[in-house]
């Protein structure tokens, strides 16, 4: 069903929309070819590099109530993501929701990382940045003459809207003491 003059369609069934690195199937996809922008319930979404800008190596895989998405956006409700392209995943995080700006960030909310079936931490908020030779986000862990002992890290906080804020956290102790 659709609206030439709006140019919004509405499909229902098993249906498929695919473009620029996304395929999405659902059960209802709704399209503004105006805006450039998708709405699919009861669906699933791959996510090739391409679609990310190519800031993940492989497709990302999608499961999802809901979802939206733009050539700058995609978004889920109550939803899973998983690079893994098996039927039943080794990994996948759990999200209630969540947003890939593609070359910025993906923002997970309550997510929780499933490996083999077992949840092994939930967390509340979680940002993963998109940013191809951007900082490191991994905690950088040693010793060196001048400082002893180090870890050092940098942990993100969310901001209103879509941006964030990083903050560097080092501890060193001192040779001797």
């Amino acid at each position: 069903v659709g609206d030439r003059k709006t140019q919004v369609f509405t499909l229902t069934g098993k249906c498929r929309l695919f473009g620029k690195g996304t395929d999405v199937h659902g059960e209802q996809i709704t399209i503004d070819f105006a805006s450039e922008t998708f709405v699919f319930d009861a669906g699933e979404a791959k996510l090739s590099p391409e679609a990310l800008q190519g800031t993940a190596q492989g497709d990302v895989f999608v499961k999802s109530g809901t979802g939206q998405g733009s050539i700058g956006s995609f978004s889920i409700l109550e939803g899973q993501l998983t690079t893994c392209d098996l039927a039943q995943p080794h990994s996948l995080f759990e999200v209630r929701s969540s947003k890939v700006r593609p070359g910025r960030y993906a923002a997970l909310r309550d997510a929780r990382l499933q490996v083999l079936g077992h949840t092994l931490f939930s967390i509340p908020y979680l940002v993963l940045p998109l940013v191809e030779n951007g900082t490191r986000y991994l905690p950088d862990v040693g010793q060196s003459p001048t400082e002893g002992y180090f870890i050092k890290t940098r942990i993100s906080t969310p901001l209103r809207g879509d941006d964030y804020v990083d903050t560097r956290l080092e501890y060193m102790s001192e040779l001797g003491g």
